[in-house]
């Protein structure tokens, strides 16, 4: 009853409910997980206390992960916590920032934990976790339209339009399920386009659905694919940030032309989708991209800088370079930008290990079509979305997209 208060409550309230939340998070058990879903969402505090709920949980749980590689990737995602302890340190006691300051600092190392916190949890059954996922993502869909028109407000936007979309094209499964309901899976994501004006559908939440459902209709022909998929779309990704870097040139940024395509997206127009996709690689993401990159890699950060630096990038309309505190946009540079080259590299193969492993129940040939949905996910959002974005590991949506990735992991193995 109180969550829809939390959205716009004070720090004070959340802090209030904390010990029933992490009660809540410590009994480990499935019934619990639709609230903490939901609670994890609502800001800073709550968020970052069931994270770190989740680090201790799986600290104190090791001996129950059942197999080597998860037991291996445990280890590996725990060698950057030294470095994050220390430098929380230097913020709160040499540059004394405040709680609200640090917190943010460390939802990118902590974001992980949820992983391995979801494969402790008892109980768990996939259609269950399958409708908890479709209430949580009609839900944002609805308060996204009444009350958020104007921004991407609710994190879990990220997984409800994808989530939609793919069901769009799982035509044969839905067949099986029911007219009726493809119907309606039509019906709420075409009410969500048309009733919002496409208001916050951005170009990663595009090609993120659309890879998803690429995805889960092509595994209706194959029932069982190659962990190429997942490579090759880190490679391209990879591709596109690396050429997006090496090609940037500041003088061709147009402040005026940038305004212009910023607002001009319809999804019906291939051309339109065409000018977004290219004005945000190349005139909003390359500058941010060009900037992390020579400013923390080319310049040897091997270690966490005491506080987050600006990020320095041009325009060159006003013969200027402006200092702005902008994250990197890119979750490997960002994750670099916060912690430093080497637990940056650290936390990175062991995020995309993770998103790996959900991607596994597609390598096995389940024929459960709300499986084949949620593993298409993990593996769209946890790479697509992560070339010009953070948010897979950021604290209003780790818990709910890593622990999704947990439990997809999980079935592989059962």
């Amino acid at each position: 009853m109180l969550l829809p208060f939390l959205f716009v409550s004070s720090e004070i309230l959340k802090i209030a409910i904390a010990p029933y939340l992490l009660w809540m998070l410590f009994q480990k058990d499935f019934k619990y997980i639709p609230a903490l879903f939901l609670y994890s969402a609502t800001g800073t505090t709550i968020s970052f206390l069931i994270l770190v709920g989740c680090l201790i949980i799986a600290i104190l749980n090791y001996r129950k992960y059942l197999t080597i590689q998860t037991r291996v990737l445990f280890i590996l995602s725990l060698i950057p916590l030294p470095i994050m302890i220390f430098n929380v340190g230097q913020r709160f006691f040499i540059l004394q920032q405040s709680f609200l300051e640090v917190v943010p600092f460390t939802f990118y190392y902590l974001g992980l934990f949820p992983f391995f916190y979801s494969l402790l949890i008892k109980n768990v059954k996939i259609n269950v976790l399958y409708n908890y996922i479709f209430v949580i993502s009609l839900l944002t869909v609805i308060l996204q339209y009444l009350f958020f028109k104007d921004l991407v407000f609710l994190g879990t936007v990220y997984l409800a339009i994808p989530f939609f979309v793919a069901h769009l094209f799982l035509y044969r499964s839905l067949r099986r399920i029911g007219y009726s309901i493809y119907l309606f899976y039509i019906a709420v994501f075409v009410s969500f386009l048309g009733l919002t004006g496409i208001i916050s559908l951005t170009t990663g939440l595009l090609f993120s659905a659309l890879i998803a459902s690429l995805i889960a209709a092509y595994y209706q022909f194959r029932s069982r694919l190659s962990l190429l998929i997942p490579g090759i779309l880190i490679f391209v990704t990879f591709s596109i940030v690396i050429f997006a870097i090496s090609t940037f040139d500041d003088s061709k940024v147009i402040q005026s032309e940038s305004k212009s395509l910023e607002t001009d997206l319809n999804i019906l127009d291939i051309n339109s989708i065409v000018s977004r996709a290219k004005f945000k690689l190349l005139e909003d993401r390359a500058p941010l991209w060009s900037a992390a990159f020579i400013k923390f890699v080319n310049n040897g950060s091997l270690w966490p800088v005491k506080s987050n630096e600006d990020l320095i990038y041009g325009i060159q309309s006003f013969d200027s370079y402006y200092e702005v505190d902008l994250a990197a946009h890119n979750l490997y540079l960002e994750l670099v930008r916060n912690y430093g080259i080497i637990a940056g590299i650290v936390i990175s193969i062991s995020y995309l290990s993770m998103i790996f492993k959900g991607f596994l129940p597609l390598t096995r040939g389940f024929e459960n079509s709300k499986i084949v949905i949620l593993s298409s996910l993990v593996i769209s959002i946890g790479i697509y979305s992560t070339m010009g974005g953070q948010f897979p590991l950021m604290g209003f949506f780790s818990f709910i997209f890593m622990g999704l990735a947990g439990y997809m992991y999980k079935q592989s193995y059962k």
